[in-house]
């Protein structure tokens, strides 16, 4: 027996049925390539954000350590100064304590001068 319109597989199922859900299948197939499409540029837009976000993050940490560097050198800076000066200020004060002995000696000096002076003039 023959279907006129419809030819029939070994399976039972007829041509035109057979052409419906290999249309039916090409179509689903099609949605879920495009949904697959789709998921992927949705991934990949996160994965771009992510990445723009980690290097921001990385010139932000880049900034810190150079400017915590600066910090480092201008306290060096600041430390070798105070050295300088404490040492200066140091010094000063030794000269200062010399000048004084110096003015004292001068001084005891000028004293004895003038006893010496005072002894040889008769009154």
């Amino acid at each position: 027996m023959h279907l006129q319109g419809d030819d029939v597989s070994e399976n039972g199922c007829s041509s035109n049925t057979n052409s419906n859900k290999f249309n039916q299948l090409r179509e689903e197939n099609q949605q879920l390539r495009e949904r697959l499409k789709r998921k992927e540029e949705e991934v990949l837009v996160d994965l771009l954000r992510d990445l723009q976000c980690e290097r921001d993050k990385c010139k932000s940490l880049e900034a810190k350590v150079e400017e915590a560097k600066q910090k480092i050198e201008d306290l060096n800076n600041a430390r070798k100064f105070n050295r300088y000066f404490l040492r200066r200020d140091i010094e000063e004060e030794n000269l200062r304590k010399k000048l004084k002995d110096a003015s004292n000696t001068i001084q005891e000096l000028l004293d004895k001068v003038k006893l010496l002076g005072e002894d040889e003039i008769p009154p």
